[in-house]
């Protein structure tokens, strides 16, 4: 019997929800909103494609690593 096998799954679910969701999907948002829809918007951070790709690979690397973790925890 393994007792804390809930406590260690709600950390990896959450670790990999929360980049999914506070990392990859707003770079993506913002991304379809700027260049593919051409949507305009009275503010826009400086750096412009370049800080939100960099935004992007910094929120894919974290992912990929949550995921490794998760990995990890089933093998």
């Amino acid at each position: 019997s393994y007792p804390h096998i809930f406590y260690e799954a709600l950390q990896i679910a959450g670790g990999f929800c929360a980049m999914l969701l506070f990392g990859v999907l707003p770079v993506g948002a913002v991304f379809r909103g700027r260049y593919v829809a051409k949507i305009p918007a009275s503010y826009r951070a400086i750096g412009g494609k370049a800080t939100l790709g960099c935004a992007g690979i910094f929120a894919l690397f974290l992912l990929i690593q949550e995921m490794e973790k998760m990995l990890g925890a089933f093998l």
